[in-house]
């Protein structure tokens, strides 16, 4: 296996207005399919970088994942201040 990781940015759990797709259940499974993809298409690991603040252990289909030992979740605290808007939650 290479040296190489992917990055895959995520919110499942978008925490702002005017995001077109908000259903929580239809990005989650919009994120699991793509990560699978990745997992299975690349011998590359797989850094999923959710920032929500949204707990994939008790996600179905995420299960397997989570024992996958190419598969990396972090999950980062969203910035509480969401006066700036959406742009600046997307930079943080």
């Amino acid at each position: 296996m290479r040296n190489v990781s992917l990055v895959l940015t995520a919110t499942i759990e978008p925490n702002v207005e005017f995001v077109a797709r908000n259903d929580v259940e239809q990005r989650l499974s919009d994120y699991l399919k793509c990560a699978k993809f990745y997992l299975e298409n690349t011998d590359c690991k797989l850094i999923f970088a959710e920032n929500s603040g949204f707990d994939l252990t008790s996600s179905p289909g995420f299960d397997s994942l989570l024992k996958n030992d190419r598969f990396v979740w972090k999950s980062v605290d969203p910035n509480p201040d969401f006066s700036k808007g959406k742009g600046f939650q997307e930079f943080f």
